[in-house]
């Protein structure tokens, strides 16, 4: 017997198509998939405005204590950065919550929640090390000697481990948009 013939026998009998997706399990798996991009943007917009804000506490303290004009605009700017954040994690949750509960709608809205953590990760390292940095070359005006080195050794070592933590943390979210887009391919055909 052919191929066909056994799949119209089991249509005729079971009044099933043979290859039938099962819709509410890739329904679940979707929204599942959705919930996942949702907390990761959660923790991370958690994360940056939590270290945002104590940064540029410290920053302003020192600022002031110190009598130091140097960590003033770098207090400034990270809380500039996290105000930023704030307002980027309230308009991802207004848009978050324009689905309309559709399969497609959900995986659309998963897809835009881990592109926009793709590029949030790329650009997050150079929010707190400019900042930084610039604070860094002003105090490195200030002195000289081996500290100077010290300085430039250590903004080197920063940004070469932020590099390194960024490439780790983006290369799952690119194997998660992966599986996102063949799911969206497999859905829309």
């Amino acid at each position: 017997m052919e191929f066909e013939d056994l799949r119209k026998i089991w249509d005729d009998q079971s009044n099933k198509q043979l290859y039938a997706i099962n819709e509410d399990v890739l329904h679940r798996d979707v929204i599942q998939k959705n919930e996942d991009a949702k907390r990761t943007a959660r923790i991370t917009e958690t994360g940056l405005l939590i270290i945002g804000f104590i940064v540029s506490l410290f920053m302003l303290i020192a600022g002031i204590v110190d009598t130091s004009w140097v960590y003033l605009p770098q207090g400034i700017i990270f809380l500039s950065i996290t105000l930023y954040v704030s307002q980027d994690r309230k308009r991802r949750q207004k848009n978050a919550g324009l689905s309309s509960g559709s399969i497609l709608d959900e995986l659309n809205q998963a897809m835009r929640i881990n592109d926009y953590e793709i590029k949030r990760q790329k650009t997050m390292i150079w929010w707190f090390f400019i900042p930084t940095a610039v604070a860094m070359l002003f105090n490195l005006f200030k002195t000289s000697g081996i500290y100077s080195w010290a300085v430039i050794i250590l903004m080197i070592a920063a940004v070469s481990a932020g590099r390194i933590v960024q490439n780790r943390s983006i290369k799952p979210l690119l194997s998660k948009k992966n599986e996102l887009k063949a799911l969206h391919k497999l859905l829309v055909g």
